[in-house]
């Protein structure tokens, strides 16, 4: 089976577009890793049965990005890297250590946090791979490690899906999973070399107002702004200055979205009190 074990997907997203996507380049399984918050992988998954989409998250944890995948309820946000592997088993999913010489939201550069309990470890990831250093130093330093390493697409986009992928024995969920914790997996990846075109796209996307983030209340896609503006908090009330916010203007500051109780059901209370149905 064919996996592309990190990618991000937006309201936005067209169906149909990636069931095409995922067919051109005969993928059959995806864990849909968005931040924050799981409901839309959860939507997703109800409406492509042909596909194997798994749920799960990129967890932001105080130290860097982790992959919880196979997950239920959302895992709580700047958490210590252990804290957040504890999180993702107890739920029985598997915790893949992101991009980790990315720089910035990258675990291993500390040096401190490689020894901890990963199911995997990404060496691939797709869209870092124009600047090389971030692939080149993971598969150099960590494949010497006695964990599964796998490749990844990162997509923020429809077109990159399952660009970079794994190729893992097992025709059910839990035969492909437990095939990935024992390393029977065999990687597939593609270069994009830097040019021109990929250094504006890059920089456009983090520097203006496309983000891989969507609000946890809507599903919107995040807008930065050039100056923070003032929020109000939807949990406590508190107003706080940010760059980072929800056309429809729904904000979670930092230490609700910290609570240990921020689950799915969470959300939802503050969906149904808004009028806003995912469905």
């Amino acid at each position: 089976m064919k996996i592309d074990l990190h990618v991000h997907i937006r309201r936005a997203h067209n169906l149909s577009e990636i069931r095409s996507v995922l067919k051109k380049r005969n993928i059959d399984a995806i864990a849909i890793t968005n931040f924050f918050d799981i409901s839309l992988a959860q939507w997703v998954q109800k409406r492509l049965p042909e596909f194997l989409v798994i749920v799960g998250q990129e967890v932001e944890s105080s130290a860097g990005h982790i992959l919880a995948i196979d997950i239920r309820e959302n895992i709580p946000n700047f958490l210590t890297p252990h804290e957040t592997i504890a999180q993702i088993h107890a739920q029985g999913g598997l915790a893949i250590l992101a991009h980790p010489f990315l720089i910035y939201h990258s675990l291993v550069p500390l040096g401190k946090y490689a020894h901890l309990p990963f199911d995997a470890i990404e060496v691939f990831n797709f869209r870092a791979s124009p600047l090389l250093f971030p692939n080149i130093l993971a598969q150099l330093i960590l494949s010497r490690r006695s964990v599964p390493l796998v490749a990844n697409s990162d997509s923020k986009d429809v077109a990159s899906i399952g660009i970079c992928h794994n190729k893992v024995p097992g025709k059910t969920k839990s035969e492909v999973l437990e095939n990935i914790k024992k390393g029977h997996i065999e990687r597939h990846t593609e270069m994009v070399w830097p040019n021109p075109a990929w250094i504006f796209q890059f920089g456009y996307q983090h520097f203006t107002h496309h983000r891989a983030f969507t609000c946890p209340v809507c599903g919107t896609n995040f807008i930065r702004t050039i100056l923070p503006q003032k929020q109000k908090c939807l949990v406590c009330g508190e107003i706080q200055k940010n760059n980072i916010i929800c056309p429809e203007k729904h904000f979670i500051c930092k230490p609700c979205r910290t609570q240990r109780d921020f689950k799915t059901e969470y959300l939802e209370k503050y969906r149904k009190e808004l009028g806003i149905d995912l469905e």
